[in-house]
């Protein structure tokens, strides 16, 4: 409820213009006493998307949330949700957006990589493993950070053979991506620890290629 009061008081300032104080018995109109029923779901999207290029992450997400309520396509919102969550550091959050959404598009194998970047860096390895391998099997083409990140799920657990397996992997599919040379130790030291281990929040993902497909 105090989410909800504090956006409206927001978007009142930010959208409607005063009108002049004026004295009257008039019953108003329900639409009068609504802020959100002159803006559109899209205007609502777009200062959301504004809002957390500029760092505002917080009310990025409530004005996001409120064009979602308002009908902007779930499809749209929901990634971006999950992203200003992550650059917040709002982890729970991220997985809470995410979740209930892959659930009802499971083939989003995008989206599945970042929730199992999030899971990692929540220490929920074995869910991580479970979201990687099926964005692997949906992926059109076979994506360099599933398999980087599988490597770090691994190593977690100790399994050099594994590591080894999906560093090479990745270094395969990206011999020049972003964690060519942390691949490259996992691959000579398997279980040292990592210069990416002092990094806050979720790991990088390489650029992304293909559409997902939903079904």
């Amino acid at each position: 409820m105090i989410r909800q009061y504090l956006l409206i008081s927001a978007i009142a300032a930010c959208f409607i213009v005063s009108c002049a104080t004026t004295k009257h018995t008039e019953l108003s109109s329900p639409e009068q006493h609504d802020p959100l029923s002159r803006i559109t779901a899209k205007q609502l999207f777009d200062h959301g998307m504004s809002l957390s290029h500029h760092g505002d992450y917080l009310r990025a997400e409530q004005y996001l949330a409120a064009s979602m309520d308002k009908g902007y396509p779930e499809s749209k919102v929901v990634p971006a949700l999950v992203e200003v969550c992550v650059l917040s550091s709002r982890l729970p959050s991220a997985v809470q957006y995410a979740e209930p959404f892959l659930e009802r598009h499971p083939r989003l194998w995008s989206l599945r990589l970042v929730l199992a970047s999030v899971y990692y860096s929540l220490g929920r390895y074995a869910s991580s493993k479970r979201e990687l391998y099926m964005a692997i099997e949906d992926a059109p083409k076979e994506p360099a950070s599933a398999h980087y990140l599988l490597a770090m799920n691994f190593r977690e657990e100790k399994n050099e053979e594994e590591i080894k397996v999906h560093a090479k992997r990745y270094l395969e599919l990206a011999p020049k991506g972003i964690h060519a040379e942390q691949a490259e130790q996992l691959i000579r030291f398997p279980l040292k620890a990592a210069a990416e281990d002092l990094q806050q929040g979720p790991i990088r993902l390489e650029s992304q290629q293909g559409r997902d497909d939903e079904q």
